[in-house]
């Protein structure tokens, strides 16, 4: 961790070593993710998850002076972000599939996406003008929609891969689009960007 801006850094000492299954082909590591609807001092924000692979979510309250691992915590990860209201939301990959999870009032839950589309769901991104719409972008580049937080979902699995402007693209037409992360623009309503690959 750092206060500085980068110019100096402590080692987190609380986590758990991050693991990877054995034959696994994704996950290991670390993932953070600042809760902007926390409280913030000093300038900084007080409420982060960070996701210890084989170990589970952490949270802390106190911008990392102390941290605790959360109750039922999904033990492995893809991606996790926190809606404008606090509400987590974690792609899981548990025994090789991609899962939907949501930590709301300090309960995880496994969500049921339309279509089967669990088991691969790769990056949740939530709308930041609306947190009860919630869109979770497939490894192939389909994805679920919910517009209530989660609890009904829509999935939509046409993708057409298409772009003029880009020479290797626009020779293309094709119908999988392979997701590296997805993120709604904060500027305009209802944009949102899959990053390919």
């Amino acid at each position: 961790v750092s206060i500085d801006a980068g110019a100096s850094w402590t080692q987190i000492t609380t986590f758990a070593t991050p693991t990877v299954p054995a034959g696994a082909t994704v996950g290991g590591g670390t993932v953070f993710a600042f809760d902007l609807s926390s409280a913030v001092s000093g300038g900084r924000t007080q409420g982060i998850y960070a996701s210890v692979y084989g170990t589970g979510v952490y949270v802390t309250s106190n911008a990392g002076g102390s941290w605790a691992l959360t109750s039922g915590t999904p033990t492995t990860h893809r991606r996790i972000v926190v809606g404008s209201t606090g509400t987590v939301w974690m792609a899981d990959n548990s025994n090789g599939s991609f899962n939907y999870n949501r930590r709301l009032s300090g309960t995880w839950s496994q969500m049921a996406p339309a279509g089967g589309g669990g088991s691969s769901g790769w990056s949740p991104a939530v709308d930041p003008a609306d947190a009860t719409h919630v869109v979770f972008v497939n490894s192939d580049g389909s994805s679920n929609q919910s517009t209530d937080g989660g609890t009904n979902w829509t999935r939509v699995t046409t993708i057409n891969r298409v772009a003029t402007d880009i020479p290797w693209l626009a020779t293309t037409n094709e119908s999988f689009f392979s997701n590296g992360d997805a993120k709604f623009d904060p500027s305009v309503s209802n944009k949102l960007y899959v990053g390919e690959g």
